[in-house]
Parts: structure tokens; C-alpha cells; sequence
């Protein structure tokens, strides 16, 4: 099936499985991850809010690693599952755009794309950010969770 075809059928699934859960939506960061969040004297300060959006708190914890989302103990665990596979298939959807100007941008949704067909389990933003900064011989299904922990950190 066609990059093209595949993404925007999975993106057009994923969008119609969390709205028939009824997920309760909420203010949204988008993409909260550590590279958005500052450390300030008041606390955390989240900033790069231009992916803010409204939708189910899983969203914004599809991109935090497993133990954050164990601080949730209402999560929807179908509703995160979902929301994992839309984070991946959105990175996806950005690699593909012409004129994508992330290093080794095809090289990432090459990758993206080979674990959305790959199917269950999801991984997080974690690993997904992993594999920005991971060796050329890694890929997301290659590397443990406490590697992906402390590279997220």
C-alpha cells in the first residue's frame, strides 16, 4: 500500500476509534516531551505550544514515558493505545511532507512507518525521541526501556 494511502487511512481510523471511546477532552499541550519544558523558579514551565489542541489527556501522555502515565491511574489504557499509534503515524505524516527539512527526516518516518505495520505494543514519544538521537544500527524496537529512559532524560 502507498505512504500516502496507509498514513491517511490509519490517521482517519485512529481520529474515529478515540472519538467512539468518548474520551473526555481537555486543553492539550500537544506535544509535551522534555525539550519543552523549562526549569524555572516556580516550577516547570512548558513552552512550544504551537501543537496545542483539545482532546483526551492520553494524547499528551502517548508522548511521556510508561512510568508518567502510571500517575494517572484513570488513564484509559485503549484510549492511550490509540493515541500512541496517532503520535506515530502524525511523526509519519511529518516525514513525508515535501520540503521536510528534520535531519534524516525520511530515515524517521521510514521507521515510523515500519512500527505502525509492525502492529502492538506502541511505544512512547520516549522512544520515538530516542531514535533522533540513536545510532544509525538502532531502531525503536531495538532498544530496552531503561536505554530509552535515560536518553529521554
Amino acid at each position: 500500500m502507498r505512504t500516502g494511502c496507509f498514513l491517511g487511512g490509519r490517521l482517519a481510523s485512529l481520529r474515529q476509534a478515540i472519538e467512539d471511546r468518548g474520551a473526555v477532552e481537555q486543553l492539550l499541550h500537544g506535544e509535551p516531551h522534555s525539550g519543552n519544558v523549562l526549569s524555572t523558579k516556580i516550577g516547570p514551565l512548558f513552552i512550544d505550544l504551537e501543537t496545542r489542541c483539545r482532546g483526551p489527556v492520553e494524547f499528551d501522555l502517548a508522548h511521556a514515558p510508561e512510568d508518567v502515565c502510571e500517575h494517572y491511574p484513570n488513564v484509559d489504557r485503549g484510549v492511550l493505545d490509540d493515541c500512541r499509534q496517532l503520535v506515530l503515524a502524525m511523526f509519519a505524516a511529518w516525514r513525508w511532507e515535501r520540503g521536510d527539512q528534520f535531519p534524516n527526516g525520511r530515515r524517521f518516518g521510514e521507521e515510523f512507518l515500519r512500527v505502525l505495520r509492525a502492529g502492538a505494543p506502541w511505544p512512547t514519544f520516549a522512544v520515538t525521541f530516542t531514535l533522533r538521537t540513536a545510532p544509525e544500527s538502532d531502531t525503536l524496537r531495538d532498544l530496552d526501556k531503561l536505554t530509552l529512559i535515560e536518553r529521554f532524560r
